[in-house]
């Protein structure tokens, strides 16, 4: 989940934490059978489409951040598994929503799941085909897209049991300060093994973590 603007020289592969994606190789091997039963446990058509939606998106994030990260590859590889990388991100976030906005009754749900898609699917674009982003300005676009929901706050109290919405607001905030530490590099407790940057992804795994609790009491 980390951008270069640019390739990154053979020695700074090197340089990388020695346990540099290899929680993402683990937490995508729990994904797929938690997506899965997830999915199995769903009653109804919208509700199994919600559920593969959001079990994939976390597959594919996941999946594509363990490629990324775990493997040493050349520089050109290395560049476009990096936007392949971001792009999953975007995509998770996009149908992280689906649950929330399909499956509640929340007001005006579908009207948010577009907008919320069709961001999306520019943020895709943009990183696929104008990659260079700083750092910054991507974890911003990836906060503001993830607090979309914010302003129907009160509607999606109003719908959802309280621990699923306690659950959805600690993911989204252990996402945020995911973002924080990966914008500001710190904490770094190891840089040679274990950096910010497997900090940061704990956090996001916390966060998917968190969100898979609240989808789950919504669409079974």
């Amino acid at each position: 989940m980390e951008t270069p603007t640019a390739p990154e020289p053979q020695a700074a592969v090197l340089r990388r934490p020695t346990l540099r994606g290899i929680p993402d190789v683990i937490a995508f091997l729990f994904a797929v059978p938690a997506g899965i039963w997830l999915f199995l446990a769903t009653e109804g058509a919208v509700a199994a489409f919600s559920a593969a939606s959001f079990s994939f998106g976390l597959a594919l994030m996941l999946g594509t951040s363990g490629l990324y990260h775990a493997v040493t590859w050349s520089p050109r590889r290395l560049a476009l598994l990096a936007r392949l990388d971001h792009s999953a991100i975007f995509v998770l976030i996009g149908l992280s929503y689906t649950p929330f906005c399909l499956c509640t009754g929340m007001s005006f749900g579908p009207h948010i799941l577009g907008a919320v898609w069709a961001a999306s699917l520019v943020g895709v674009l943009h990183t696929l085909f104008l990659p260079g982003a700083h750092r910054a300005v991507r974890a911003t676009l990836f906060v503001l897209l993830g607090v979309a929901m914010v302003p129907n706050t009160p509607s999606l109290y109003a719908v959802l049991p309280g621990s699923a919405f306690a659950l959805s607001l600690t993911g989204g905030a252990a996402y945020i300060l995911g973002a924080c530490i990966y914008v500001t590099r710190w904490p770094n407790p190891s840089p040679r093994h274990f950096g910010y940057h497997e900090v940061f992804h704990l956090f996001v795994f916390a966060g998917a973590a968190c969100h898979y609790a609240a989808i789950w009491q919504i669409v079974t």
